[in-house]
């Protein structure tokens, strides 16, 4: 395996200096390229070799050349190679503003008894200088990402307000990093009034090391007066103390994400309305068209089976009339639980509670599931869509209960508060895994589920489902109780 060698270059007039000088290397357990510099000349040649060296070795002494002009030329010719100055130990150190300012340095004094210590201080210098420029690397590859990304990427502090705001602020807000850092308050002046307490909040959580929050929604308001709806992820920066100094974070504009997703829940609600339009008109249709259509025939058949001759009351043409009249008896009350189901007249008649008793009758006989209604607080009449939302979310929870829980029981309870709604469903079935539902891909895994919700959130209601393995699955609906126009 090859290994390059370490290029230092020894700058010093002194022969037998330069001689102990290098004796000293030869504790450096590495291969060494050593170069040495005695005069003027050939400092002006090496300087504008290449490769560059690794490390500089000097006294700062070259014949006439002091010891400033000396440095100010390794300085301009080699900015980031580390020095190690060797010095009298009773001289004073006139060019400390000159190393402080640009690469790595360490003193040792010059005497030839501390020279035993060059090996470890070479290495040590040399490792500094290899930690800062992969400090370095890693900054300018931070900055390359952060002033090209599409996010807004900033970093806030107590001490002096925004230290960095990468240029995609320009175009998120409207206001460019100059300004940002002008003005330290920018930040919470253009959060949207009505959303600054989520971003206090927010911000309370930051300020506790163990908080876990880090994360919001919330509006700005842009340059031009638009809204902008971001995405903020925020860490937290504390001192040694435990006391927050500075907030890093990203903004990224999700406004198109929530106009979008906006518009897929007035479709979603619409398509809701359209479908209950069409259930009302089947309904309608089955119970005063085909139901009466069914009741005529079978009026007609009674009256076919009362013309026939009193000797052939049981002849088989008898008989036939009787199946013939079952099966229309059986047919019309198919067609009559259709209509229910579909949009139950109680609904409209008597509201939500009487709908959801019955539903819950009807469902249990229906199936042979044993399924219990109650009902606390007063159940008076509540907005419509409402109440069709109630009964169309535990209908789907029924349904759900009869398909895959594999249940005996389940208890439908209705609790009415001021200003609220509260359903829950709860059955004694198998149970399931909810986060396996969600990542299991299946195309109409959860849909019932997701129906149930996409019901409740237009009207600013919430649907909760808990459920593990074999412990069965609870339901919760939270519906905003309005009353129904007329009711108080």
């Amino acid at each position: 395996m090859n290994i390059t060698p370490i290029t230092i270059l020894i700058i010093e007039s002194d022969s037998g200096y330069r001689f102990q000088v290098q004796q000293a290397l030869r504790g450096i357990n590495s291969p060494l390229n050593v170069i040495e510099i005695e005069d003027q000349a050939a400092l002006t040649h090496q300087l504008s070799r290449r490769p560059l060296p690794q490390l500089v070795v000097t006294a700062l002494m070259l014949g006439e050349l002091k010891s400033s002009s000396l440095l100010g030329q390794i300085r301009e010719a080699l900015p980031e190679v580390p020095l190690v100055i060797l010095f009298q130990e009773d001289e004073s150190d006139d060019t400390t503003d000159l190393l402080r300012s640009g690469a790595a340095y360490a003193a040792l004094p010059r005497s030839s008894e501390h020279l035993g210590r060059l090996p470890s201080l070479i290495h040590t210098t040399l490792e500094h200088t290899a930690a800062r420029h992969a400090a370095r690397e890693a900054e300018q590859r931070f900055m390359r990402m952060a002033e090209n990304a599409p996010d807004m990427i900033f970093r806030w502090s107590y001490a002096r307000g925004f230290e960095y705001v990468n240029p995609a602020s320009t175009e998120v807000v409207g206001y460019t990093p100059e300004e940002h850092y002008a003005d330290p308050g920018l930040g919470y002046r253009v959060i949207h009034p009505d959303d600054i307490p989520v971003y206090e909040s927010v911000f309370s959580d930051l300020v506790d090391p163990d908080g876990s929050r880090r994360y919001c929604v919330i509006r700005w308001v842009h340059k031009d007066g638009h809204l902008v709806h971001v995405e903020m992820r925020m860490a937290p920066l504390f001192d040694d103390r435990g006391e927050l100094i500075a907030i890093e974070g990203i903004a990224r504009d999700i406004s198109q994400h929530v106009i979008a997703r906006e518009r897929l829940r007035e479709l979603t609600t619409r398509l809701t309305q359209a479908q209950e339009e069409e259930r009302r008109r089947i309904a309608r249709e089955l119970h005063d068209e085909i139901g009466q259509a069914l009741t005529i025939m079978k009026m007609r058949l009674r009256f076919a089976e009362n013309a026939l001759p009193a000797g052939e009351q049981g002849s088989t043409a008898h008989e036939k009339l009787e199946v013939l009249g079952s099966l229309v008896d059986d047919t019309l009350a198919t067609v009559r639980a259709l209509s229910h189901e579909l949009r139950p007249p109680l609904l409209d008649e008597l509201g939500w509670d009487a709908a959801l008793s019955w539903l819950c009758d009807s469902f249990s006989q229906r199936t042979g599931l044993a399924v219990y209604y109650s009902c606390e607080g007063q159940s008076s009449r509540l907005d419509g869509e409402i109440e069709l939302t109630a009964y169309r979310v535990v209908q789907e929870a029924l349904t759900n209960v009869a398909r895959h829980a594999e249940a005996s029981r389940v208890q439908v309870s209705a609790v009415v508060s001021p200003g609220s709604l509260h359903l829950a469903i709860d059955d004694d079935g198998c149970g399931f895994d909810i986060q396996a539902l969600h990542a299991s891909g299946k195309p109409r895994s959860g849909l019932g589920l997701l129906g149930m919700q996409e019901r409740a959130e237009p009207l600013g209601g919430k649907v909760t489902v808990s459920s593990l393995p074999g412990e069965g699955t609870h339901i919760e609906v939270l519906l905003p109780a309005k009353p129904a126009k007329g009711e108080t």
